[in-house]
């Protein structure tokens, strides 16, 4: 396995490369969010049997658009224990992304603390989780490294940076460890959409607002779409 510090700080001292394309990178990110919310996830063993309203399923999604990550995480965990009490695990993988990503924006707007989040994310040890459709990268050294689902050093690891629209903080590295080896080669440049277990939940021990935590996944897989 890439060792998390090693291939963290590779990433860090790159991370200006994204700036050149940042208009793309906002329509890319709103598309991300969208599919995550319509797009089934592979691993769901159980129907979805009380689909949220559409109305609050917008309500969600325009608070992360707009990057407003108290009304995010508020809504998510809302939606998290509904979908829970109702067995419906394709909603509730989706939504533990859903309001990590947002409990890490907010607290990188100093409106919640390391500890109470700390408190907060141990619950989620042990569970699924789906991350949103993004685009696959065999090489991540060839472009932007933000929001995208970097190849490792064998066929069955993988990264991904998940930062905000900015790329001002990175609200978490995700280390994955699949399933099975996936082919990033003939995958380059699709999107896809990782679902697995959660490992493990690191917070940043030195509190940098600039890096919040580290999410760790295994026994995962990819689900690839054609790039739109």
């Amino acid at each position: 396995m890439i060792s998390p510090q090693i291939f963290g700080f590779h990433i860090i001292r790159r991370w200006f490369i994204l700036f050149s394309a940042m208009s793309k990178f906002n329509l890319f990110l709103t598309l991300v969010i969208f599919l995550l919310l319509m797009a089934p996830s592979q691993r769901a063993q159980t129907p979805q049997t009380n689909a949220q309203p559409d109305k609050k399923w917008n309500d969600l999604l325009s608070a992360l658009e707009s990057e407003n990550w108290v009304t995010s995480a508020d809504l998510s965990s809302l939606y998290l224990s509904q979908a829970q009490n109702s067995i419906d695990a394709a909603s509730a993988a989706k939504l533990r992304f859903m309001y990590l990503y947002s409990a890490a924006g907010r607290v990188s707007e100093g409106k919640q603390t390391f500890d109470d989040l700390e408190k907060q994310v141990k619950q989620f040890v042990g569970k699924d989780i789906t991350i949103p459709f993004q685009k696959i990268r065999s090489k991540c050294e060839r472009g932007p490294l933000f929001n995208t689902i970097c190849a490792g050093e064998s066929g069955n690891q993988a990264m991904i940076t998940a930062s905000n629209a900015a790329a001002t903080t990175i609200h978490a590295f995700v280390y994955i460890r699949l399933k099975e080896k996936f082919d990033f080669a003939n995958n380059d440049e699709k999107i896809g959409s990782v679902s697995g277990r959660i490992d493990s939940i690191a917070l940043n021990p030195n509190k940098s607002l600039f890096l919040i935590m580290r999410i760790y996944i295994s026994a995962a897989g990819i689900s690839v779409k054609e790039a739109p």
